[in-house]
């Protein structure tokens, strides 16, 4: 079966040796250890329990914030400040242990992105009011 190309920004990466990928849907996107992260990752020692977000700007770009992760983040090789927003490029490579996200830009405009995946919900049967209190519930 072939995979459906996304139709948002993502980031890619393996976990147990398979492929992943998160589509940053989201305004705030969580990558640790921590049972509240977006993207939990137990299989990695050197991830911290928060170790870094990314996050949506208004102006349609992304950045990664390391959180002060114990041992750091890094972005194409180059360890990044803590604290500090870097923004992310198509095909970035984001590093957080011994784990690697590569970041995908994708043009498509997230509100229609949201609308795709709604419609698609109500196809598979959601109901208004079930997709309406996820909407509200990530907020």
């Amino acid at each position: 079966m072939l995979m459906e190309e996304p139709k948002v920004s993502y980031l890619e990466y393996t976990l147990d040796d398979k492929r992943e990928e998160e589509q940053l849907v989201e305004n705030l996107v969580s990558i640790g250890r921590g049972k509240d992260c977006t993207i939990q990752i137990l299989t990695d020692g050197e991830i911290s329990r928060l170790h870094c977000t990314v996050r949506h700007l208004d102006d349609k770009r992304w950045v990664v914030v390391d959180e002060g992760a114990r041992n750091g983040t890094s972005v194409n090789d180059e360890r990044i400040e803590e604290g500090v927003g870097i923004i992310l490029k198509d095909g970035d490579r984001i590093g957080i242990g011994q784990t690697i996200f590569t970041f995908h830009k994708k043009e498509v405009e997230r509100e229609a992105a949201l609308f795709n995946e709604v419609e698609q919900q109500m196809k598979d049967g959601a109901g208004y009011h079930t997709i309406l209190h996820q909407i509200i519930e990530q907020k």
